[in-house]
């Protein structure tokens, strides 16, 4: 697990055995582990209805910084009208937590009075940066660099393609073709005029 809508894992009739003739309905037990991160199943207690083989159980725990790998056990004791499965104990369902952290993040940083505006390291280098609430008046130039960095750690870490910056108030800022796992990509943007006079963010 790790992804925002959990893992997935499917409790099924053995390979062999008799179709079930009644509902099998499944009571859970999550360990303590898992109750310590605020695992949740859906559905909490699962069915494989009459006739059928398999259920399928989605695990979610809210994002957190689990040890990548913590495991964590839930039990299943079925019931059903069916004597052949009514108080069969399944065996433990084996799973394993990871952080969910975000993939990119992104730090959108302002400058005025910038002479060279060739590359996003130019704009840093000869702009003077406005910090979170400046104060500047209608029609000054601002120019804006966005530092995107790859997030992403443990198991989840990756390299990401195509990654694409968009500002609600600038509008389209540009892709990043490539950014390894750690590695931060600078996109510019500029001159801004501001509209009316105010703070920068």
């Amino acid at each position: 697990m790790g992804e925002a809508d959990g893992g997935r894992y499917t409790l099924k009739v053995r390979d062999g055995a008799p179709a079930p003739q009644a509902d099998l309905r499944f009571a859970t037990q999550i360990d303590d582990v898992g109750k310590e991160h605020g695992l949740t199943l859906g559905p909490d207690e699962p069915v494989v209805p009459e006739g059928c083989r398999t259920a399928s159980v989605t695990a979610t725990a809210p994002a957190g910084p689990p040890t990548d790998g913590t495991p964590v056990t839930v039990r299943h004791t079925v019931s059903s009208g069916d004597p052949a499965y009514d108080g069969l104990v399944v065996e433990p369902a084996q799973l394993l937590l990871f952080s969910a952290e975000p993939r990119v993040t992104l730090t959108k940083r302002a400058f005025a009075g910038v002479t060279d505006q060739s590359t996003p390291q130019r704009i840093i280098a000869t702009g003077t940066e406005l910090q979170a609430g400046a104060q500047i008046g209608a029609g000054t130039p601002v120019w804006f660099v966005f530092e995107v960095r790859n997030t992403s750690s443990g198991t989840w870490a990756t390299s990401l393609n195509d990654v694409q910056v968009h500002d609600d108030v600038l509008g389209d800022i540009g892709t990043v073709a490539t950014l390894a796992q750690g590695k931060t990509a600078l996109l510019g943007y500029g001159p801004h005029l501001m509209a009316r006079a105010g703070g920068t963010r």
